[in-house]
């Protein structure tokens, strides 16, 4: 399933992939977003028996385009593709026959990646575990994954928790994966790279930047700061991660140079110690970035 708005160099690309890696039986559904270039004029030269292109009715986003494009589908594994990336041509079919052999309790499942760099090279991108399922016991931090990992997930597994949150644009992978975890779904992780990740601003120079790498500081922020607020009662068994984004959303809160809303939202999660002491750090952090930034455009 590849969601698609406004990056028709990438869209080929990425479909192209996905036709070589097709199982049999298999189909490739595109939601057009709302492109300029309609997809299906894009893609008019393809052609596939399982290739299907539809149009996202709305609510419009990463979210909402993908939760069309699950709801359309008639297989029982989605695999998630972006639309600026490409499939490994066996990464399907080998994830399909591991899933035959696992348990029901394996819900969802993602990959290591190759990074294309701008010189050509490709970087392994991966978690240093073996391939194998990722039992309660795992670190929070090593079962959650983006969308653009290889990510696969069973389909009545996707509608059971609810799909992705249409309320974000950003981070709505880190949310599913939250949740995924509070539902207590296990998820396989396979070491072997299933996907190839383009890092060159060259190759789609045409193309629309990804929400993801064009998402401003506010914006960034105020995603950890949902996901937070969500999902409070859970990360209260996960200090450390959540430790990791109390310190996001300060970190971005201080490159947007924002304060206003600080003190709201410390006060709508729960009234800990721990709460308390993150909400006077960024206080006084955001207050003094907030502070030398300004002193350094003077001197500039």
């Amino acid at each position: 399933m590849i969601p698609t708005k406004d990056r028709p160099t990438g869209l080929l690309q990425a479909v192209n992939s996905a036709l070589a890696a097709l199982p049999a039986g298999g189909e490739i559904i595109v939601v057009d977003d709302g492109c300029t270039i309609p997809a299906v004029d894009v893609l008019a030269l393809l052609a596939g028996p399982g290739l299907r292109v539809v149009n996202n009715p709305g609510p419009h986003g990463p979210s909402g385009a993908r939760n069309h494009g699950v709801f359309q589908a008639k297989q029982s594994i989605i695999f998630f593709l972006d639309d600026d990336d490409a499939l490994l041509p066996d990464y399907c079919q080998t994830i399909l026959d591991i899933i035959a052999d696992l348990p029901a309790s394996v819900g969802y499942g993602f990959s290591a990646a190759f990074v294309k760099l701008p010189s050509g090279q490709d970087r392994y991108d991966g978690k240093t575990i073996d391939s194998g399922i990722l039992v309660d016991d795992t670190p929070l931090d090593e079962r959650l994954t983006g969308l653009g990992t290889g990510f696969w997930i069973k389909r009545e597994v996707f509608f059971k928790v609810g799909g992705l949150d249409p309320a974000l644009h950003v981070n709505e992978d880190t949310e599913l994966s939250v949740r995924l975890a509070a539902a207590e779904v296990m998820p396989y992780y396979h070491n072997r790279p299933g996907v190839l990740i383009f890092h060159d601003p060259v190759r789609h120079a045409k193309d629309h930047k990804s929400i993801t790498r064009s998402a401003d500081a506010a914006m960034r922020a105020l995603g950890f700061e949902y996901i937070l607020r969500k999902h409070d009662a859970f990360l209260q068994d996960h200090p450390a991660f959540r430790r990791k984004f109390m310190l996001r959303v300060i970190k971005y809160r201080s490159r947007a140079r924002k304060v206003d809303g600080w003190n709201e939202f410390c006060s709508s999660l729960r009234p800990t110690l721990e709460n308390r002491v993150i909400w006077a750090h960024g206080w006084v952090w955001l207050r003094l970035s907030i502070a030398l930034r300004k002193r350094k455009r003077k001197r500039a």
